[in-house]
């Protein structure tokens, strides 16, 4: 079942740039783009806030006993809504889907870390498992 990469490195891969330290992303052959501009972290993590939600969405309803098929395809609206606001952000930011592309930023005291073309591949991938 796609739910457990569906919350996992694609959505978030802050293990890639774990510290800071950039030798995950050497590992992996991450590309870090470090976001410094206030319009590119604000459009970040609107991305981030919008995973977040639907990761408690899907994972409150199979912690309520749903299996994580239904409760995915349950949230299938809002993994809609994910898929248009990735391709929306890579249609004005086209670096941030190079391969291993992550772009990372600061958030008070944490840097945050997505991997915007993860996170359109695997809500993608949900989606059409919803619809089989």
């Amino acid at each position: 079942m796609r739910l457990s990469l569906l919350f996992a490195c694609a959505f978030g891969c802050v293990a890639l740039v774990a510290a800071g330290s950039g030798v995950g992303a050497q590992a992996t052959g991450a590309v870090q783009i470090e976001l410094t501009t206030a319009e590119d972290v604000t459009l970040a993590a609107g991305l981030d806030e919008d995973i977040s939600t639907l990761a408690v969405i899907v994972g409150g309803c199979v912690q309520a006993g749903g299996s994580p098929r239904a409760c995915l395809c349950a949230a299938q609206p809002a993994l809609g809504s994910l898929v248009s606001l990735v391709e929306r952000t890579l249609a004005a930011r086209p670096h941030w889907g190079a391969a291993g592309a992550v772009v990372m930023w600061r958030s008070g005291e944490l840097t945050r870390a997505i991997s915007v073309p993860g996170a359109l591949r695997e809500a993608t991938l949900s989606l059409a498992q919803c619809q089989n």
